[in-house]
């Protein structure tokens, strides 16, 4: 299996498990263009195989990130309202972290995000 797929894969996961969750954002393998409010996003950040009993297992670890918007005191309150669904769905998909809060600068305009980390297994790379 590539990275590429597993990416792609992870998206289409992540994005149906934020529906279970009441929470309307579109998971992308990458950043989308134009960025908009309620998309989110993986960065893979590693790739790391180890050997187990049973053959080789593939752990991949994802950055994933949230689009809350422009406005500041807007995504603290969408980040607050949104923090338990977007984990309960990380969490379906594979293992995640804590939410924190990132800020990107695009066409030099602030946009508020939150991002937190995925890991999945697969059997291969």
């Amino acid at each position: 299996m590539s990275l590429a797929s597993t990416r792609t894969d992870v998206a289409g996961a992540l994005t149906a498990a934020l529906a279970a969750a009441g929470v309307a954002y579109k998971v992308w393998p990458s950043r989308p263009v134009p960025l908009a409010d309620t998309q989110g996003w993986l960065i893979l950040t590693l790739a790391d195989t180890e050997d187990i009993t049973y053959g080789e297992i593939a752990r991949v670890s994802y950055d994933v990130v949230f689009s809350l918007g422009s406005d500041e005191q807007l995504a603290e309150q969408e980040l607050d309202r949104l923090a338990g669904p977007l984990l309960v769905a990380i969490n379906k998909v594979g293992r995640g972290a804590t939410l924190r809060p990132l800020t990107l600068t695009i066409d030099g305009t602030d946009l508020y995000c939150a991002a937190g980390t995925l890991i999945t297994e697969v059997g291969s790379l």
